[in-house]
């Protein structure tokens, strides 16, 4: 689908084919432009204005869990905090966003069963060992140089889609904060985010 372009003058007062902020593209439309525009700010600002006055802006919902932990490597399913967020969001298509605030946790997806559990624990151990050494130990003396590593290579965010109201997960795909911070007890926070509509 091709529209007419507005010429419109530049800084130099030369003609370009740029359309202008008041052209009636779909929403569609105005994105594809965006990525070549150079009128981009401008653009984005208007479009912006324009999507507010329309009442389409995409809704978004923020809870902060709070967790305290007891121990390295204990794993808490997160999954029934996650559902309540989105259900209290109102969201029904859209995602939830999940960041843990913190350099020694992380997040990840897994079957929330013993077995399992016990084996992503023992991997992680084989990836940083505790008997290794940390530069991270030598110079801050806190002994948790192997905490800052699993949680690196885990990582700190998850995104889980959302469909029908319900958080798209496998049947047997819970979502777990993962403790690994070597000094134990502590209070944790995660930032839940839904966004859609």
């Amino acid at each position: 689908m091709s529209h007419a372009l507005t010429p419109a003058k530049n800084e130099t007062g030369a003609t370009t084919d740029v359309p202008m902020a008041t052209c009636k593209l779909p929403i569609s439309d105005w994105r594809s432009i965006l990525s070549v525009n150079p009128l981009r700010a401008k653009i984005t600002k208007e479009l912006s204005a324009y999507r507010r006055k329309r009442g389409n802006v995409m809704p978004m919902f923020r809870k902060i869990i709070h967790l305290s932990t007891r121990r390295e490597g204990e794993i808490i399913d997160l999954t029934p905090r996650v559902v309540a967020a989105v259900r209290e969001s109102t969201v029904r298509e859209g995602q939830v966003h999940l960041f843990v605030q913190h350099a020694t946790a992380a997040l990840t997806t897994i079957e929330y069963e013993s077995g399992a559990l016990a084996d992503l624990v023992r991997a992680l151990s084989v990836l940083a060992p505790d008997d290794a050494e940390y530069a991270h130990n030598t110079k801050w003396g806190d002994g948790n140089g192997r905490s800052h590593v699993k949680a690196a290579l885990v990582g700190p965010s998850l995104t889980v889609p959302v469909a029908g109201g319900e958080l798209c997960c496998g049947t047997w795909q819970q979502i777990v904060l993962l403790e690994l911070d070597a000094n134990a007890g502590r209070e944790r926070s995660v930032i839940c985010t839904v966004t859609g509509e």
